[in-house]
């Protein structure tokens, strides 16, 4: 026999009673959060396409009656956000390049922004929990803010090689 001081002896501790079950998502859930993205996304894509990317490369913002850029009238120098409505517009036209030079960051967040479309569209028709498999991340935020900064220092670089900065 073993004795209640044998270090071999295993004792389980009371279990504590389990934790509730979670009920699974239901297929009108996995719709709704479907459709919850995916219209806003649409409605971004449909407004990117709505609009003409502006020449210069920023100020496509003030067609949809925003004012220009503070900083760039008052400084003659590019925000990080300069670019992006124009990089969507010209994304929207199929024009990869033009939308590059305008905001590279605005690039990526289009094409983010279609895909978001797509999941939640896909989501909606098929019923399929593809955004719920999602988690949100601290690098995403990250990644975002590097590439943002990234963008306005490609925009900034070649402003500044080509003369088109400052703004005159």
């Amino acid at each position: 026999m073993e004795s209640a001081e044998n270090p071999c002896e295993c004792r389980l501790a009371p279990s504590a009673a389990p934790p509730p079950a979670v009920a699974p998502w239901t297929r009108r859930h996995v719709r709704l959060l479907g459709l919850i993205v995916a219209l806003p996304a649409a409605a971004v894509l449909v407004t990117a396409a709505a609009i003409h990317p502006d020449a210069r490369g920023y100020d496509t913002h003030t067609q949809l009656g925003l004012p220009p850029c503070g900083l760039l009238q008052r400084t003659g120098m590019p925000c990080p956000t300069c670019g992006m409505t124009t990089a969507f517009a010209h994304m929207a036209r199929g024009h990869i390049l033009a939308a590059l030079r305008a905001q590279a960051c605005g690039t990526a967040l289009f094409l983010l922004m279609l895909a978001a479309a797509l999941a939640g569209t896909a989501q909606v028709i098929g019923g399929w929990n593809l955004l719920g498999r999602l988690r949100f991340r601290m690098w995403w935020l990250w990644a975002l803010l590097a590439a943002a900064t990234a963008g306005w220092a490609i925009k900034m670089g070649l402003g500044l090689y080509t003369g088109q900065l400052p703004v005159r």
